[in-house]
């Protein structure tokens, strides 16, 4: 087994690559099955290359492995159930949001702010 030290550094790399939302577009589109990089490209609207640099990442973590088919490469989740806890991750972020603002609106905290705020016109240079 290993020990706790060696555990948590481990954990702290993985989460590292999954911090970048690209990249947890990429294992939550792959949790839908295999894509080569074009595919990618196309759902996230990002840069071809962009894509390809997040793999690398992915890739160093063990997240994804890669198969080529002719001149294009798949990419795959090597546990499907990444996914599936990337989704479990993404309610409990959503449903703390909405836990957040239903807590204190600005108009419940600071009715004549708000009212103050509506009656104004703001440029840029007043900040």
């Amino acid at each position: 087994m290993q020990d706790k030290s060696d555990l948590s550094y481990k954990l702290g790399r993985l989460f590292a690559s999954l911090a970048h939302p690209a990249r947890t577009r990429i294992v939550q589109e792959l949790g839908n099955g295999e894509m080569c990089v074009n595919t990618l490209a196309e759902i996230l609207k990002i840069s071809h290359s962009s894509v390809s640099q997040h793999l690398a990442i992915l890739r160093a973590q063990r997240i994804i492995k890669e198969q080529k088919s002719g001149r294009f490469v798949f990419y795959r989740l090597i546990d499907p159930e990444m996914a599936s806890w990337l989704g479990t991750a993404a309610n409990f972020v959503a449903a703390e949001s909405d836990t957040a603002a239903e807590a204190v609106t600005p108009a419940e905290s600071a009715p004549h702010v708000v009212r103050q705020m509506e009656t104004q016109s703001f440029s840029a240079r007043d900040y």
